[in-house]
């Protein structure tokens, strides 16, 4: 048993030496250990707040990588009811919003235990996929306003006054929201 623990140290070792380079990284498939392997390594110093930590970041950095994809990727449909459109628009930038405001307030109470465990944090920062989602969240609220833009000039030649009001502040009020959020 003095053998193997030795050697077990030794790669316990290596696998706490190791630093992750770049985000995409953190993805890599983590195997938690077996019952059985936790029956052994119990008497052992073993890496579990590095594991845990890899785990959380692969976590976090796939669901923000996923909402960048979702917000950058959207076209608007011509052929959708400008209503529909505008409400996918509008819950794309209210879930970035949400997300943004989770990763900061995690990014305060991770970020030193990621650093800890030589895990990459450049992605939570603000000047990583935070801004390029702020970006994305501003070409929507461009794509909204040419909506909203597009159907006011259909309703003035219906005339339905009523409509245009509420159409155009309802712009305005999703562009200041998005501008403050981008900000």
């Amino acid at each position: 048993m003095e053998e193997s623990q030795n050697e077990i140290l030794q790669l316990l070792q290596e696998n706490w030496q190791p630093t992750l380079a770049q985000c995409e990284e953190i993805l890599l498939p983590q195997d938690p250990p077996q019952a059985d392997e936790r029956a052994v390594l119990k008497h052992f110093t073993w890496p579990e707040k590095k594991a845990d930590a890899l785990r959380e970041a692969a976590v976090e950095y796939r669901e923000i990588k996923q909402l960048y994809a979702d917000v950058s990727s959207f076209i608007d449909d011509a052929s959708l009811p400008c209503e529909i459109i505008l409400r996918k628009i509008a819950n794309l930038v209210e879930r970035s919003e949400r997300n943004v405001q989770r990763l900061i307030k995690l990014r305060g109470s991770a970020m030193v235990a990621y650093q800890d465990c030589k895990i990459p944090i450049d992605w939570m920062l603000d000047s990583g996929i935070i801004s390029m989602i702020k970006q994305a969240s501003v070409r929507l609220a461009k794509i909204y306003l040419k909506r909203v833009l597009t159907e006011l000039e259909f309703t003035l030649q219906i005339e339905r006054r009523s409509a245009q009001e509420s159409l155009l502040s309802q712009g305005v009020r999703f562009a200041y929201r998005v501008y403050q959020a981008s900000s």
